[in-house]
């Protein structure tokens, strides 16, 4: 339950926060601040000493599609939060136990739901824009910095795309629901359980949790290896 450092020239390790919330999803904007995030909860910390860490939602559990609710800190509940990836100014969420995903504003701390349905996970999600689309377990986000977000549905056996300006989602990789490990290009290919996710700008590697190998999708083309 701390943040660590590590200096990439030296290997160096600090410690710049403990105790923390969450063990789960981490971001930051590149210049001031890092976010983490896990269960119903999301922590801001400074990059510079003394590394202030500030709670911004805690604590309220969304058990339901009733329970569940947008809004501002103290307001909006939490499913399960795991990836949190930062583009165009937004924190962005992945709620998984909801199988949505979610947009912070940091100025404020209003959180959004911008794809998916809460509490609608089928064993096969479905591409569509905004609440109409579907996700079965969403795990980890990335931005690659072009306006497209990647999302690792997990047990969805897929890798989704999200456009960041109109929440249109479209699967990158893979079939939702047909489970397997095949490389190729784009429905051709089979995912097994994929987890976490990153990019490079021209690509993005994920883990196949259950296979023990990293994959990389070319984001122009969809082809995977």
């Amino acid at each position: 339950a701390v943040l660590r450092r590590i200096e990439i020239s030296t290997g160096t390790v600090l410690t710049v926060a403990n105790p923390i919330l969450g063990s789960g999803g981490i971001a930051t904007n590149g210049t001031d601040t890092v976010w983490v995030a896990g269960g119903n909860d999301i922590q801001s910390i400074s990059t510079s000493p003394p590394y202030t860490v500030t709670t911004i939602h805690t604590g309220i559990a969304a058990t339901d599609a009733a329970s569940f609710r947008d809004g501002a800190p103290g307001t909006a509940s939490f499913a399960d939060v795991r990836g949190l990836t930062w583009y165009g100014g937004y924190l962005w969420i992945v709620d998984t136990a909801a199988a949505v995903i979610r947009r912070m504003d940091p100025a404020t701390g209003n959180v959004t739901t911008v794809a998916g349905s809460p509490y609608m996970a089928p064993a096969a999600g479905s591409d569509g824009v905004g609440a109409a689309a579907r996700f079965t377990s969403p795990r980890f986000i990335v931005s690659d910095g072009s306006g497209t977000l990647y999302i690792s549905d997990t047990n969805g056996a897929a890798i989704r795309a999200m456009n960041a300006g109109t929440f249109a989602v479209t699967t990158l990789a893979g079939t939702p629901g047909m489970a397997g490990y095949v490389d190729g290009v784009g429905a051709a290919v089979r995912v097994h359980r994929p987890r976490g996710i990153t990019a490079d700008g021209s690509s993005i590697y994920f883990c196949e949790f259950n296979a023990h190998t990293i994959r990389q999708v070319i984001t122009a083309t969809g082809a995977t290896s």
